[in-house]
């Protein structure tokens, strides 16, 4: 008798399982060693020494983040929870620039994951092996695309809201294409949640609001209703926005960081954004059935559009132009390939149709040549990455003559001693080495050697080693700094 081997399909499913649980593991590895040898620059180090440790977590949640020209404040909020569980954190291994970061590295993570396990939810209705493979290779691109997009995977690795706001804004989007109860609970949450990881959410959640009133007035819907239902997913998260929205403060950049040529310019050369947005928008919008899921690109198209808005809205604020304030256009392509999958699941891939096959073969390729850029480049950012894997102080201070390598084989310095007047972030930089050195080791002893360092900008290096410190600034080593 021939023994029963489950469902077809199913060891083939598992290996697709496990080979993507050992990529993300990969992933992380890589992202981690990334963020840990990078030192902190000017705004993490600020917020840092303000937002996060110089405020309670009331005061924070209460009056928003300060000094942020953003004040919302989820990522700050989640972070200072890492930071008063120090003691537990440190002992998973992790560098303290690396630990600081895991709320950036950890959402990237799971917004990775998300895509393609919604990528592939798309393609149970009906479950054709074909349906499958195509919402599988989709899927895959998808999250290569998010994951391995240089531009995500370098803020990934900062302490700054960037990349919570930006895998907040991916799920809140393609929590859209599901009419489960789970799907419905997940949207209303990662609608909330995006609320109060950056005031600039509020063009978001408009962008989300017309995608929703625009596919529901296709569909036939009564206008009563359509608002309704739009009111029930957003009017939480508008409320909690604009709540911090009102805590927004004027800057006084210097106009020339806010010139309509700068914004025009990069607007323009992200007009990819629009292009495969409008394609998976026009693929939804060519079946009945497919129309629901409009919404995720449709509302990326719109968000793409209100752009000058989002501009002039700055420059209100005199607060500088900078890419990172649109990180979310690099997730064009993540969104485009999910909706994708669902599309073509929903309504079949044989192609009798050619205005639909040429439309979808457009978006598809789209998907592809999008995913195949972000890889290609980021092959030589991973393979840098690769050859830093060592556990030491994260680039913080160099160590060119192995002077404190071979100090730590036997014992930990009291303190560094900075030569000359230290940067903000290399002040920090070097005090959070100092709380990380006794995790390395706990059991090595704390010596009388003082590390003498000279900084240079956010950099510090070391210079020589002795028993006292002629300077001002010495930076105690710590043991087990209470809290």
């Amino acid at each position: 008798m021939t023994p029963h081997l489950g469902r077809p399909g199913a060891a083939s499913r598992a290996a697709g399982w496990a080979a993507a649980v050992a990529a993300a593991a990969a992933w992380f590895a890589v992202a981690a060693v990334h963020a840990a040898n990078q030192p902190l620059w000017l705004d993490e180090a600020a917020a840092l020494a303000s937002s996060i440790r110089g405020h309670g977590f009331a005061q924070i949640l209460a009056d928003g983040a300060p000094q942020q020209a953003s004040p919302s404040p989820l990522d700050y909020l989640l972070v200072k929870g890492l930071d008063e569980a120090r003691r537990a954190v440190r002992y998973l291994g992790l560098p303290p620039l690396a630990y600081f970061r895991l709320v950036a590295l950890l959402s990237t993570l799971a917004a990775g994951v998300f895509i393609l396990a919604t990528a592939l939810a798309g393609a149970r209705r009906p479950k054709t092996p074909r349906a499958t493979a195509v919402a599988g290779a989709l899927g895959t691109c998808a999250a290569l695309a998010f994951l391995l997009d240089p531009t995500i995977f370098h803020f990934a690795g900062e302490m700054r809201p960037y990349a919570l706001w930006t895998a907040l804004w991916v799920v809140s989007a393609l929590s859209f294409l599901g009419d489960s109860r789970t799907f419905r609970f997940l949207t209303l949450a990662s609608l909330v949640l995006l609320s109060v990881a950056a005031t600039a959410s509020s063009f978001q959640l408009t962008a989300l609001a017309a995608a929703m009133l625009l596919v529901e007035s296709l569909r036939g819907t009564p206008i009563r209703r359509s608002l309704t239902r739009t009111a029930a997913y957003l009017a939480l998260p508008f409320a909690l926005c604009l709540f911090y929205c009102l805590k927004v403060g004027s800057w006084n950049f210097p106009e020339s960081s806010m010139r309509w040529t700068l914004f025009l310019g990069f607007w323009g050369s992200h007009w990819w954004v629009a292009a495969v947005s409008a394609a998976a928008v026009a693929l939804c919008l060519m079946e009945r059935e497919t129309l629901p899921y409009a919404v995720p690109p449709l509302a990326m198209l719109i968000v793409y559009l209100l752009g000058p808005a989002v501009f002039w809205v700055t420059r209100t604020r005199a607060v500088f132009f900078t890419q990172r304030h649109y990180l979310y256009y690099w997730t064009a392509v993540p969104i485009a390939c999910v909706t994708v999958a669902w599309a073509l699941a929903a309504g079949g891939v044989s192609g009798r149709r050619r205005a639909r096959s040429a439309v979808a073969a457009v978006a598809v390729l789209f998907c592809v040549f999008g995913t195949v850029v972000a890889v290609w480049r980021t092959i030589p950012a991973v393979a840098r990455e690769w050859t830093l894997w060592q556990w030491r102080a994260p680039a913080v201070p160099a160590d060119p003559d192995g002077l404190l390598a071979g100090l730590l084989a036997r014992e930990l310095p009291r303190g560094f001693c900075v030569a000359n007047q230290p940067s903000l972030p290399a002040q920090v930089n070097i005090a959070l080495v100092a709380e990380w050195l006794p995790v390395r080791d706990p059991s090595l002893p704390i010596g009388d050697t003082i590390v003498s360092l000279e900084t240079r900008g956010d950099r510090s290096e070391v210079r020589t080693i002795g028993a006292a410190c002629e300077s001002a600034t010495l930076v105690t080593v710590i043991r087990d700094r209470p809290r």
